[in-house]
């Protein structure tokens, strides 16, 4: 009885521990909302709590996103600069700001913006 009861204590054990290194991992596990590297100047997400893909801005000036960030843009961190959002408005031929320190300016200006400007604080 005692042999049986040594062996079926290892074979339990045994299985934790396998069934713990065969546990799936979820891939998005550690990753927090808004995570942005401490050397840029801020992130561009396109979902909303700065989750889904990110763009990091690296630079100051004015210009246009890259082609696969136009009108996609759903949330924005700014670290070490002012971030501006801007969309281009074709029946007045201009650019409209949509987006400034912190806030949409109207709510349907998410994933509208095509071209950014960031300045220093």
């Amino acid at each position: 009885m005692r042999k049986y009861v040594r062996l079926a204590a290892s074979f339990v054990g045994a299985v934790g521990a396998s069934a713990a290194v065969l546990t799936p991992i979820n891939a998005t596990a550690g990753v927090t909302a808004y995570d942005c590297p401490a050397d840029a100047l801020g992130c561009l997400y396109d979902y909303a709590n700065g989750t889904g893909d990110r763009y990091v801005v690296r630079s100051y000036g004015e210009y246009d996103l890259p082609y696969g960030w136009k009108d996609r843009v759903s949330s924005v961190v700014s670290l070490k600069g002012n971030l501006t959002l801007w969309n281009w408005n074709a029946t007045y031929r201009r650019y409209d700001r949509i987006y400034y320190l912190g806030r949409w300016d109207y709510p349907g200006a998410v994933n509208t913006a095509d071209r950014i400007r960031v300045l220093r604080y």
